[in-house]
């Protein structure tokens, strides 16, 4: 049995956002890890239940101009860097979560045993805001790293021939640790949770459900056309942080319910009751993403879909068309009302048996295993 551990965990945003992020927090904790977390969360608002941890909050710049955000994002680059320079001379392991953490710390992470978890597929990242010219050349830090951690299998051998690594990174999918959704938050959030589960139980039609960012390539507009043209016997929710892109698309589809951001695991909450999940992913060019990063997605909301027996409706990309077919749970289809039509229809007249298919895709994959033996079995040894 591996030793327990002392990890220091970077993550240069908020946890609330990320879920996977949460997740692996979770998991280090239930494992009897030693976690000192650093991020940009209140820790009254993180849901963790219990453990031996420690948190650090980190104060992003405030945005003002251009010029003055680069002055103090270096300032704040270098207060990061003499943090966990500081509290790596009490720790054993260097867990960074994002491309973005990497930067933020830069050469600090050559110094330490580095764990480098990538939630997204990318070949670089700029290495100051505001320019996408000068790069940090991130590979180089991969190649270093003692570990790679990626969610999802066809990320690892693409970021592996894209970086030239000498062993594939380590596939630690986006399933949630924990599912009890009913803890943490404000009590306006409970009271908010409260209603809308009492809404979606009496509502008669069958629910649709979006979760997640609203961005070019999430694409919703096919699936709500489909719903549209089935309004009696379908209903669509969204659920996420409102921005100019969901904005247009509930003026186009003013019957769709929207519902507002609410921190991770209490979105859970409104994922239970649902009936279907939809993952509308389209291969194209976001932030400083490559195209395949929607073409080999790996998204949380497909665990947690699964999580409650969700059967499912995705576009054709491998990421879903791989998972969906071996296990049976969902169907891919093209984007346009008529097939995503025939989807509802064929998902429906089964709804049993894809549900508890998609919820045997959910058991399959065991966090602990992976983190335990595959991560960090050979530390110390």
């Amino acid at each position: 049995m591996n030793r327990k551990k002392k990890i220091l965990l970077v993550h240069c945003h908020e946890v609330s956002l990320f879920p996977p992020v949460l997740s692996l927090l979770q998991n280090l904790l239930h494992n009897g890890h030693a976690v000192t977390l650093i991020a940009k969360d209140d820790p009254g608002h993180i849901s963790i239940s219990s453990g031996n941890i420690r948190m650090i909050q980190i104060h992003s710049p405030r945005r003002r101009t251009a010029a003055g955000e680069l002055l103090l994002h270096g300032r704040f680059q270098k207060e990061l860097r003499r943090i966990v320079r500081s509290e790596m001379a009490n720790h054993d392991i260097l867990w960074t979560t994002t491309d973005c953490t990497v930067r933020e710390l830069g050469k600090e992470v050559l110094e330490h045993c580095h764990i480098m978890q990538l939630l997204e597929l990318i070949q670089d990242i700029p290495l100051f805001p505001y320019q996408n010219t000068i790069m940090l050349h991130i590979e180089a830090y991969a190649r270093k790293a003692w570990k790679v951690v990626v969610p999802e299998y066809n990320r690892a051998c693409i970021q592996q021939a894209w970086w030239k690594l000498d062993r594939r990174p380590v596939v630690l999918p986006n399933k949630p640790y924990e599912l009890e959704s009913g803890s943490g938050g404000s009590d306006t959030d409970q009271k908010r949770i409260l209603e809308l589960e009492e809404e979606m139980r009496a509502e008669t039609r069958k629910i649709l459900l979006y979760q997640g960012v609203f961005e070019t390539d999430r694409d919703l507009s096919a699936f709500a056309e489909a719903v549209r043209r089935n309004r009696k016997h379908y209903c669509l929710y969204i659920m996420g942080r409102e921005n100019d892109l969901c904005r247009k698309f509930r003026s186009r589809f003013p019957e769709v319910r929207y519902i507002p951001f609410l921190p991770p695991p209490m979105h859970l909450s409104i994922t239970r009751n649902a009936d279907f999940g939809i993952l509308p992913y389209i291969p194209e060019e976001a932030f400083h993403y490559s195209p395949l990063n929607a073409l080999y997605c790996a998204p949380n909301k497909i665990f947690e879909y699964a999580a409650f027996g969700l059967p499912m409706l995705g576009t054709r990309v491998p990421g879903l068309e791989v998972p969906f077919s071996r296990y049976r749970m969902g169907i891919c289809c093209e984007r346009n009302p008529a097939e995503i039509e025939k989807a509802l229809e064929t998902l429906s007249l089964d709804y049993d048996n894809w549900s508890r298919n998609s919820r045997r895709f959910f058991d399959s994959i065991d966090l602990d295993r992976i983190v335990e033996d595959e991560i960090l079995e050979e530390y110390g040894e």
